[in-house]
């Protein structure tokens, strides 16, 4: 009996085929204009959706909600929920600094440079509060976990899908 190979490779390669394609999309993906992960798991907004100035910025399901919207302002990311400004000058906690939403007012606390120019590209969004501090999630991509400031370091954990409007 001969035995045909490249007929048995055709079949396994079409069922590893249908078997990627039956995988489900990402419950939940980011929009163009909400900052997350890259892995879109998660997104940045204020806790509990406040439009509260001086309320933490923490993780959450990505929902397209406004609060989890961010428009680029110059220098600055301003909260489309609350219209206040992403903040670094939050409380310090194990020697990080906490984001917060404040009334946006151009200091440097509220000033942001993404680490690459390029519309849609995952980048590192460094402070322009003290150094070489980076936007850091806090414990990973957890729902409820904050974002603070670390050394930039270049870690998953600092890289973000930003907008870039």
């Amino acid at each position: 009996m001969r035995k045909r190979p490249f007929l048995t490779a055709l079949g396994s390669i079409a069922a590893l085929t249908t078997s990627v394609l039956a995988f489900p999309a990402p419950a939940s993906a980011a929009n163009p204009d909400q900052m997350s992960n890259p892995m879109q798991t998660v997104c940045l907004q204020p806790v509990n959706g406040s439009t509260s100035p001086g309320q933490l910025i923490v993780q959450a399901t990505c929902n397209g909600s406004a609060v989890q919207r961010w428009t680029r302002s110059g220098l600055s990311y301003v909260n489309n929920g609350s219209g206040l400004c992403l903040n670094a000058a939050g409380p310090a906690i194990v020697g990080h600094i906490q984001t917060i939403q404040s009334q946006c007012n151009g200091s440097s606390s509220q000033n942001w440079v993404p680490g690459s120019s390029v519309p849609g590209a995952v980048t590192s969004l460094k402070s322009q509060l003290s150094g070489n501090r980076c936007l850091e999630r806090a414990g990973g991509a957890f729902v409820g976990n904050g974002a603070w400031l670390s050394p930039c370091i270049g870690t998953l954990d600092q890289q973000w899908l930003i907008p870039s409007n």
